[in-house]
């Protein structure tokens, strides 16, 4: 998207955004969802907000393009966070997976 005064793009890139937070929600949910066992309420609560704070850069970065709806360093904090959040649910669905495989 662009920067523009027009109702109609503004209206498309909320849709986008909206979109963007929901596909990802539902991806996530199911993903994660598939290795949750019991706990999956809480499981799905901190996805939910995973999802919401993904949803939010990545529409920061493609849809909002020259208006800047996050800071430099929320932007950073944010891609730092989902990073790390991301090593750690790989590194234990791979570790668990491992150790049933024993």
């Amino acid at each position: 998207m662009y920067s523009t005064n027009s109702i109609l793009v503004t209206i498309l890139a909320v849709i986008i955004g909206l979109v963007a937070v929901s596909v990802s929600v539902k991806f996530l949910s199911g993903v994660v969802g598939k290795i949750a066992g019991e706990k999956k309420g809480l499981i799905q609560v901190v996805v939910f907000g995973f999802a919401c704070l993904l949803s939010v850069y990545v529409v920061d970065k493609i849809v909002a393009f020259k208006i800047n709806i996050l800071t430099e360093a929320e932007s950073v904090g944010i891609f730092n966070f989902v990073k790390d959040v991301t090593l750690l649910v790989f590194g234990f669905y791979f570790g668990s997976k491992n150790k049933d495989d024993n």
